[in-house]
């Protein structure tokens, strides 16, 4: 997937910056296991946003899409699906909340098949142009990931060697999945310059 260096270059200055604040806010907070709770309750006073967070009785074991946000004038509705064990719950609604951080009208798309078809999933691919909404899931899950596992702490467990997805996952409480994905040389590589 192509992405814009520029937005993702901002994307994780904000990430940065939220960092920085929900460090000032929860002094004393565990780094490794960053509470998504917290990250809610950050977006809602800081950045001074309405969010609501329902859970939807459909179960994610039956969708590609697992979590999506509604944007309804002064407000924003998160909705996750049911049956997601912690780590992707934590996940999931991280990454929509980082789409309220980051949120940008040209990003939108409220047409659930074109958003799917475009999305063609991953960093590794960075010869195919998408348009805007999907290169916003992408730059959502990398700010997701950069607050949840941050990039120095994926590359000095690359450099170490020790790559025991499961124990990493949970010290991070983050699906397995993202631990290997994001531990990949591919990815390391093409965020380094990013992260220097």
């Amino acid at each position: 997937m192509l992405i814009n260096k520029q937005k993702l270059t901002n994307t994780l200055s904000k990430v940065q910056e939220i960092k920085e604040a929900y460090r000032l806010k929860f002094i004393g907070s565990d780094a490794t296991k960053r509470s998504v709770n917290n990250l809610l309750e950050l977006c809602r006073t800081y950045l001074a946003k309405n969010i609501d967070w329902y859970v939807h009785s459909d179960s994610a074991l039956n969708h590609l899409v697992q979590s999506f946000v509604i944007v309804k004038d002064d407000r924003y509705e998160i909705c996750t699906l049911s049956d997601l064990n912690n780590c992707w719950k934590r996940f999931v609604l991280c990454k929509e909340l980082f789409h309220i951080i980051l949120d940008c009208e040209e990003d939108w798309n409220s047409s659930l098949e074109d958003h799917l078809i475009n999305f063609h999933g991953g960093i590794t691919e960075l010869e195919c142009p998408v348009p805007p909404s999907a290169q916003a899931e992408l730059l959502a899950e990398i700010a997701a990931m950069e607050f949840l596992f941050p990039y120095a702490e994926r590359a000095a467990i690359l450099q170490h060697g020790n790559l025991e997805y499961s124990a990493i996952a949970e010290r991070y409480k983050i699906p397995r999945y993202f631990a290997e994905r994001y531990l990949t040389k591919a990815y390391i590589e093409n965020l380094r310059e990013f992260h220097v």
